[in-house]
């Protein structure tokens, strides 16, 4: 007969796959576990009562599918934004929903159904503000000055001094502002917003002033703008199934959240100047990206240089019209889509009314000698003014006077007799060189080309549509080289995003687009040195899916040759990005802005959605290496994971959340060698888990991450009743005992005077949920259902009325030791019995640990200590007692099992068990 300690000394080596329980060769194995749930380790070797959840609040619509996001513009500046498959979202500051209070202050005619009325037309000359039949109000400058309408609101005297939310719907490049004064922003600062719908906060000490305004060349739509109804405030996305909901990548730069949905235009979730207002608007940049250029048989033309359609029914100026020479355009698939059309030969025109600022034409390039760099000049209206000419040596000036000026209207022509030099012409007029009236001026020159951009609006034949011009066109005439915009309904959109190098990336259909260098909504290819825009086709494997981009030390991509469509993970911050390591042929740039010293490193799932990687730098091949987190445990995940999210306080914690509602969590640490896979399962109702963890996001914080779960559970007697809530772990120390103990799930936290009754556990209803009350264990009761729901009896517990209590759904730790054996393993197939067993530990509630040979025959720990009766309720800041009977029993396959129930909290530092084993040297 042999004796020997088992000593296990640490509990972070976590879950061990059953085919590798006999491996007591390998050191880490005789620290590992068959079973373990709801024990969360630490790096350091302990493990505890895994924290409870609060309960936060109930989703919105909570039979839809829910993504929360996390906003993170600092550590003490967070908010959440929760997406759901009804296309609402919502959004969470300091874990309460944004909201607005009831106010009757009104505007007038907000919805625009009286054409008008209310609104004063403060547009400068040459600009207009109308009406389209009592939908929108449409505001069109001329590229200098402004459309402009405005309106006060009359504020009742209990309404001043309270906070007013201001809800606007309309289209990209309106100019929004409020102010305590007829054209001041004092209240709200100049805003110039895009298309979608924003609600801004602000507190007005009186009456105020609304003002929408539009200084470009085009039609900008005011669909509403209105008051903010009280109660929560809701915001719409185009994000309307589950899928659309899991396949949603995003990605943040300052006050601004990009999103990428396969198959779905892209959004931008602002806020603005506030952490109180905020807007879901969609991305439409002006001036690409473009596919390659045409080399087909159709050409292009437009009906007009620049412009728009008026929409006016006082004015009938026709709207611009785009058409190919033969059938291409589709509806709707082209509604929306850029086009972009070279010219041969450049014009350009500017109509010139009351400037407030000196105002020009674009520029043409002269090029070439003699006759050929002859250009017309055109001088049309009635008007008194002085007309100037200028010239410079590149587009964007200095600019100088030629010397030519003109006060009367012209048809003539300039030579500048200047051979084989590039020059620049514009023309135009100061602003103190007029005086009344509208001067229109036209370049006409038949060299060179100019490139226009325009964006449909409507496809009203195969080869015409109307459009809407953003960069004026050279001439009218047709031409072949064109180039069709990127993305639309008709291309397809981008499925991933991710901010890399001071870069805005896109990936999706086998192709990677970066934005120019520190101009996220700009994509110009023609733009000269290393800060254009890139755009690269993926050259080789399964490129047409593009799940996720990952900055590093490399931009990374994650396609369907080894990664599964959930968002790989950062580790060294809290970023959540929306990606395999791709190598490019040839440098992005030609300084290849591609490389840089500083690694990092990152999480992501394999294709099997079963497995977790870690994606490193290798220095010594100089290239990424992903790295298998699961070898230990690679059937651990055989539900599939559906989302990760990296928790990087108190230690790194990465939580995988399954398809069955449970969530694996990997405790990691590659330093101290910690790989640890555990199981984490929500409250139980009646034994039977009741919560269904359908999603998972991590905010920032100081002491630790606040780690978010959205939950389905089951209310009411017979679990019939399905809800979505928003569940928050509690942190480590508010889970250790004292008057408030935070070890139940979907908690509720009552502090205040004495009381035998608690309300507002509607979430609760018809549940049996523990009761920690005034720093004891008061068992458990249920919350009601019928009657007066959600109210929760305490007068029948001992000690009642309670100041303190917590209230929610108990859970069950367990931990499953792996089979035991000495270091060569001679021991697996032996008798063995475990005699005694001791534990070190703290925070310990005196009943809160249980142990035995198997989950069905366990012992609470001794009763008495140093011949002491320990009081009822004791927590033990610290325990470190002699050893105590075990209660095993001979067996080959002896384990220990340990077990704690939730509201007492229990955290191990390690156990001691002394094992007999007797050797086999027959066949029994």
């Amino acid at each position: 007969m042999a004796k020997q300690d088992k000593m296990l000394l640490a509990f972070n080596r976590g879950v061990v796959s059953s085919r590798g329980l006999a491996r007591v060769d390998l050191e880490r194995m005789a620290m590992s576990a068959e079973i373990q749930k709801n024990f969360v380790p630490r790096v350091l070797g302990s493990m505890m009562l895994r924290p409870g959840t609060a309960y936060i609040g109930s989703c919105y619509e909570d039979l839809n599918r829910v993504r929360q996001l996390p906003f993170v513009f600092g550590v003490d500046d967070t908010a959440l934004v929760e997406l759901n498959s009804g296309g609402v979202a919502r959004i969470r500051i300091d874990d309460q929903l944004l909201e607005r209070v009831a106010v009757s202050t009104t505007i007038t005619n907000g919805g625009f159904g009286s054409g008008l009325t209310g609104w004063i037309d403060a547009s400068d000359p040459g600009a207009f503000a109308w009406n389209d039949g009592g939908i929108n109000a449409i505001l069109r400058g001329n590229g200098t000055n402004y459309a402009r309408i405005r309106q006060q609101v009359t504020v009742a005297v209990p309404d001043q001094f309270v906070a007013h939310g201001i809800r606007i719907s309309c289209g990209t490049g309106t100019v929004f502002r409020v102010g305590s004064s007829a054209g001041d922003d004092d209240y709200i600062p100049e805003q110039i917003l895009n298309g979608g719908t924003y609600d801004f906060e602000f507190t007005p000490g009186g009456d105020f002033w609304i003002e929408l305004a539009n200084g470009k060349d085009y039609n900008v739509f005011v669909n509403d703008i209105n008051i903010s109804g009280a109660g929560p405030v809701l915001f719409f996305h185009p994000y309307s199934s589950d899928q659309d909901i899991l396949n949603v990548r995003y990605d943040q730069s300052g006050d601004v959240m990009y999103l990428a949905c396969k198959d779905t235009d892209q959004r931008k979730i602002e806020r603005r100047f506030n952490s109180r207002s905020w807007g879901i608007v969609t991305y439409r940049p002006e001036n690409g990206p473009f596919k390659v250029q045409n080399t087909g048989p159709i050409a292009m033309s437009v009906s007009a240089i620049q412009g728009d359609a008026d929409w006016s029914l006082s004015f009938e100026q026709a709207p611009v019209i785009l058409t190919a020479t033969a059938p291409y355009f589709e509806a709707p698939q082209h509604h929306g889509a850029l086009f972009r059309l070279e010219s041969s030969g450049q014009v350009v025109t500017e109509s010139i009314t009351s400037p407030p600022s000196d105002e020009w034409t674009n520029p043409i390039r002269v090029t070439g000698s003699e006759e050929a760099r002859r250009f017309g000049i055109i001088i049309e209206g009635t008007f008194t003014a002085t007309v100037t000419l200028q010239f410079a040596f590149t587009e964007d000036g200095p600019w100088n006077d030629q010397g030519t000026t003109w006060t009367a209207p012209t048809d003539t022509s300039f030579l500048d007799g200047q051979d084989g030099q590039i020059i620049y012409y514009r023309i135009g007029v100061k602003v103190a060189d007029y005086t009344s009236g509208t001067v229109t001026v036209t370049l006409n020159y038949s060299g060179g080309s100019i490139q226009g951009i325009c964006r449909v609006y409507e496809v009203t034949s195969s080869t015409t549509a109307k459009v809407r011009v953003l960069q004026p066109f050279g001439n009218l005439l047709p031409t072949k080289d064109w180039w069709e915009g990127e993305w639309s309904n008709q291309s397809g959109w981008p499925s991933a995003v991710a901010i890399h190098e001071g870069r805005l990336a896109w990936g999706g259909n086998e192709k990677l687009i970066l934005s120019e260098s520190d101009n996220f909504e700009s994509f110009d290819d023609q733009l000269e040195g290393d800060a254009r825009t890139i755009s690269r086709t993926i050259g080789q494997g399964p490129i047409r899916d593009i799940n996720w981009l990952l900055s590093m030390a490399r931009l990374l991509i994650g396609t369907t040759d080894n990664s599964h469509n959930v968002a790989a993970m950062r580790m060294d911050g809290n970023n959540p990005l929306s990606a395999r390591s791709s190598n490019f042929d040839e440098p992005l740039t030609v300084s290849n802005f591609n490389i840089k010293t500083i690694s990092s490193k990152a999480v992501f799932v394999d294709r099997t959605e079963q497995r977790l990687y870690e994606l490193l730098y290798d220095i010594d091949v100089q290239d990424y290496k992903s790295v298998d987190l699961s070898v230990y445990a690679p059937d651990f995940n055989v539900a599939g994971i559906t989302h990760i999210a990296v928790q990087m306080k108190p230690d790194v914690r990465i939580h995988c959340v399954r398809e069955d509602g449970t969530v694996g969590m990997l405790v990691y640490d590659r330093l101290e060698n910690v790989i640890c896979w555990i199981d984490i399962e929500m409250g139980l109702y009646n034994s039977v888990p009741n919560g269904w963890v359908e999603d998972v996001c991590v905010l920032p914080g100081r002491e630790e991450d606040q780690v978010y779960y959205t939950v389905i559970r089951n209310t009411g007697p017979s679990g019939l009743g399905e809800e979505r809530y928003l569940e928050k772990w509690a942190l480590e120390s508010e889970a250790i005992g004292g008057a408030i103990n935070k070890c139940v799930d979907s908690h509720v936290v009552y502090d205040g005077a004495p009381t035998s009754l608690l309300t507002g556990l509607d979430h609760l209803q018809g549940l049996t949920v523990s009761i920690w009350a005034d720093g004891a264990d008061k068992g458990t009761a249920q919350v009601t259902i019928f009657g007066t729901p959600g109210e929760l009896d305490l007068s029948g517990l001992a000690g009642a009325p309670f100041s303190q209590v917590v209230v929610g759904l108990p859970y069950t730790a367990q931990f499953k030791s792996t089979k035991l054996g000495d270091i060569n393993g001679l021991s697996l197939l032996e008798e063995k019995k475990i005699n005694r067993i001791g534990f070190i530990a703290e925070n310990l509630h005196h009943q809160g640990l249980q142990y035995g040979p198997d989950f069905n025959n366990l012992y609470d720990l001794p009763a008495v200590e140093d011949a002491q009766v320990t009081p009822a309720d004791t927590i033990y800041g610290r325990y470190h007692e002699g050893q105590f009977g075990f209660g095993g029993e001979w067996d080959s396959d002896s384990r220990i099992c340990l077990q704690a129930q939730s509201p007492r909290p229990c955290t191990i530092l390690a156990a001691l068990a002394e094992m007999e084993s007797i050797e086999k040297r027959g066949r029994r």
